[in-house]
């Protein structure tokens, strides 16, 4: 059973943003595979970093274009993206210090941030992108 499963209803009709989003549904189905297989924790954990690592990139490009084209909500878009940003940091910062992160809980995180994300902040700049000739 797959944990993430892409649907048109989650497209911002942006091809390339939806596109990352797929990428990253498929990323964190991967992590819960791995997990339901009982992978080793340095398996989870690398793939767990590059989930990471790609969220932090599709971020700063959404960001870019925003900044790009002038998007009206662009200063509360990104609060959204640097309270995700402060919330990872969080996790690494504790794995760093030795503590246990519960990588099942940093994985529903993020799956449960995406998929809000998307349907309820990334939704709104699909029409503003549209109007700027981004498909």
């Amino acid at each position: 059973m797959a944990f993430f499963i892409w649907k048109d209803e989650f497209s911002v009709k942006v091809g390339q943003l939806d596109e990352q989003h797929k990428r990253l549904f498929s990323m964190l189905s991967d992590v819960y595979e791995k997990m339901m297989e009982y992978k080793g924790k340095e398996s989870i954990a690398s793939v767990l970093s590059g989930i990471v690592s790609y969220t932090m990139t599709h971020l700063a490009d959404e960001e870019r274009l925003m900044q790009t084209y002038g998007y009206p909500e662009y200063a509360a878009h990104k609060l959204a993206h640097d309270n995700l940003k402060a919330q990872v940091q969080d996790y690494l910062d504790r794995e760093q210090r030795g503590e246990r992160v519960d990588l099942i809980d940093v994985a529903l995180f993020l799956k449960n941030w995406l998929f809000s994300h998307i349907a309820e902040v990334d939704k709104r700049y699909a029409s503003f992108f549209n109007a700027q000739g981004l498909n």
